[in-house]
């Protein structure tokens, strides 16, 4: 079962720097000024720069719990691809994470895709803070894995974009070909749905905890 919310409040943005909340367990940490990121990489951890870039054609895989944390921008013009659960090497269950923290904008011309849940583990859930923001690509969040043995299949992963996002960009719940927002499918049988979610930067304090 899929299910796609759109929940908005249209209040302006106030501009910031960005600061960086604690980092968890992350296997790696890279620290440069710009930061392009370059083909065929496999990233993970923690990543902070002024300025992330995913040039347009580019491609790379994401095989453990990714967080780009740049001071002004975020532009991801090609594919970042997650793993799914079973091909992460880590967790056997749920696939990474995304998160994705610009202090200016995040722009979102290429693609970012969820890696899938493994035996009713959740989906790739995709996070996304910055007071401006355009999406003009497609961010689709991860399927939940089906059941193995009993029991339901697992959640698909959710998408929350925290920010100013303007309407052309307002895209849920559509064919997957086309740009837009996408929560996750649940996984065989009776798995929920995942869910694509738009907060205004002034009310980014209701992100769930969790996330």
């Amino acid at each position: 079962m899929r299910t796609s919310v759109l929940l908005l409040l249209s209040l302006s943005p106030t501009l910031v720097g960005c600061s960086s909340p604690p980092a968890g367990e992350v296997p790696e940490e890279r620290l440069t000024s710009v930061y392009r990121i370059g083909a065929g990489e496999r990233l993970s951890g923690l990543i902070q720069a002024d300025e992330i870039w995913l040039p347009g054609g580019t491609s790379v895989e994401v095989t453990g719990d990714l967080r780009l944390v740049a001071r002004t921008r975020i532009e991801i013009e090609g594919v970042l691809r997650v793993v799914d659960a079973n091909d992460s090497g880590r967790d056997p269950l749920d696939a990474p994470t995304v998160r994705l923290e610009a202090g200016e904008r995040v722009s979102v011309d290429g693609e970012i895709l969820g890696g899938d849940g493994h035996a009713s583990g959740s989906g790739t859930t995709i996070v996304i803070l910055a007071p401006e923001q355009f999406v003009s690509g497609r961010i689709q969040a991860g399927d939940g894995g089906d059941a193995r043995g009993g029991g339901n299949g697992g959640p698909g992963g959710d998408i929350w974009v925290v920010g100013n996002l303007p309407e052309q960009a307002m895209r849920v719940g559509l064919p997957r070909n086309t740009s837009g927002l996408f929560g996750g499918n649940g996984g065989f049988p009776d798995g929920s749905g995942g869910s694509a979610r738009v907060l205004a930067w002034e009310q980014r304090d209701n992100l769930p905890a969790d996330l």
